[in-house]
């Protein structure tokens, strides 16, 4: 396969998202790897209510609704 039909570009770092999950106060870090003594511990953002890691994600595959959602106060 030959690179020269292909075009790449560079997609900035600030596309990337979670959607409502950014500002929800429902996920959290859990563990999910390392043994804590030759492997560091591996931490992933966990969303309890919908049973689903958080995981950045382009515009249009952002969670833009959910049931669960409960919104950060500002301080």
């Amino acid at each position: 396969m030959s690179l020269e039909k292909h075009t790449f570009g560079i997609i900035e770092a600030s596309l990337y998202s979670a959607g409502l999950c950014d500002t929800c106060k429902v996920p959290e870090m859990i563990n999910t790897g390392g043994n804590n003594s030759h492997n560091p511990a591996y931490e992933e953002l966990y969303c309890k209510k919908k049973k689903i890691f958080i995981d950045p994600q382009l515009p249009e595959f952002q969670i833009k609704e959910c049931d669960g959602f409960e919104i950060i106060e500002n301080h």
